[in-house]
């Protein structure tokens, strides 16, 4: 850092602020350095990756917007070193104006996610290529509802998974990363293994055939039927995008539980229950997260419910409460 050092005082700095740049710059290389990252590579989401890994932390916008004044010098004087006019700046135009991260709220317990899963609709019974036929889409919905509650996956790993991507031999899925997120491998429960032989060996093929497109409902859009795909979950009419199909299950859903919202619901629910279960390192890798501050986020969320919990059922609390009723 000395030659960073250097480049600050013929800015003309003072030495206590030269001083905060140093400070802040090296934190934040050791953080890149944790998370796998070279300085040549820094992006702007990396940024915004470690501003929420302060956030984590408590720190305040304040204290976050010094931080990033640091990097954008550093990245300044980094720009100059390498001598790259065109390189762009990751720090440029970012600063905070005093928001703070969201609570996350309506979290449903892992026995409320099995039993919505264990209680939707199963085609199993009676005459299964008669069952099969009459409610393709509610075999498709399990699967969906499978991937939910026990892999966790985001509405949009569904649209990308692959038949290919079911692993039966290993007992697992595995879910493709995105520039949003890593892929990992991650094990299936054994209630899902079933519904999964049936939808990709029966259900699926006929659906690729065109075999259900007479179906009532919204009929897809020109070009968008398909005749060969990799893609595992598909529309029923045979379109490779489900964001109806999953608007109308929801809607199904919310019927006989009001509290469910929507898949991203579900996906945070099952982190936080994984948080009570495994490591940090262990739910970052399950859930995808790029950075491990992601995952902070649901842990901070569940202590703090957790407090509620406490405060709520704390036997002084019930006292306070005695007290008050019998006006003493």
């Amino acid at each position: 850092m000395r030659s960073f050092r250097r480049y600050l005082q013929k800015e003309g700095l003072a030495e206590s602020t030269i001083s905060q740049y140093l400070r802040h710059a090296e934190s934040f290389l050791e953080w890149i350095d944790q998370e796998g990252l070279s300085k040549r590579e820094v992006t702007y989401n990396d940024i915004l990756g470690y501003i929420e890994h302060r956030r984590s932390c408590g720190e305040s916008s304040g204290m976050i917007n010094r931080r990033v004044l640091s990097i954008r010098r550093y990245f300044s004087f980094f720009q100059l070193k390498e001598k790259k006019e065109g390189m762009q700046n990751p720090a440029a135009g970012i600063y905070l104006r005093g928001r703070t991260s969201k609570m996350i709220s309506g979290v449903l317990s892992y026995e409320k996610l099995e039993e919505i899963y264990h209680g939707y609709t199963d085609s199993g019974s009676g005459n299964q290529r008669s069952a099969i036929r009459k409610n393709p889409g509610e075999i498709r919905n399990k699967v969906l509802l499978g991937l939910l509650v026990y892999q966790g996956v985001t509405t949009d790993e569904l649209h990308r998974l692959e038949v290919d991507h079911v692993k039966f031999s290993h007992g697992k899925v595995y879910i493709p990363g995105s520039k949003k997120s890593n892929s990992r491998l991650l094990a299936m429960d054994a209630s899902q293994v079933t519904v999964l032989q049936e939808y990709i060996t029966q259900v699926r093929p006929v659906i690729l055939l065109g075999g259900y497109r007479n179906n009532p409902g919204r009929k897809p859009g020109p070009g968008s039927l398909v005749r060969k795909t990799d893609q595992l979950l598909l529309s029923v009419n045979g379109s490779r995008n489900i964001k109806s199909s999953m608007h109308h299950l929801f809607r199904r859903l919310q019927k006989q539980h009001p509290d469910i919202r929507d898949a991203r619901q579900i996906r945070q629910s099952v982190i936080i229950h994984w948080l009570r279960s495994y490591n940090l390192r262990q739910v970052q890798y399950m859930a995808g997260h790029r950075y491990v501050s992601s995952t902070e986020r649901y842990r901070r969320n569940n202590i703090e419910d957790l407090q509620k919990e406490v405060t709520r059922y704390h036997p002084l609390d019930r006292l306070k409460g005695d007290i008050g009723d019998h006006n003493l």
